[in-house]
């Protein structure tokens, strides 16, 4: 049961952590939310992405869900 349910879980989770720990300036990226912007600005927390000309929001860093680039290679 252990391989079956709670292995695989584990696993997307850690390699969404570390991700989410490689965030850098200019990655193209996709919120949990569906938004695609661009990273201005990461901080220990929260990343700055913009989302369209001048407009820019502020999110944790947790709900960022991919970078576009690593689902174009896949």
């Amino acid at each position: 049961m252990y391989f079956l349910i709670v292995r695989p879980g584990n696993l997307e989770r850690d390699a969404h952590d570390k991700m989410v720990a490689s965030l850098a300036k200019d990655d193209q990226v996709v919120t949990q939310g569906g938004i695609f912007g661009k990273i201005v600005r990461v901080s220990d927390e929260t990343v700055v992405i913009e989302i369209a000309s001048n407009t820019r929001i502020t999110l944790e860093k947790k709900l960022v869900a991919r970078r576009v680039n690593d689902a174009a290679s896949a």
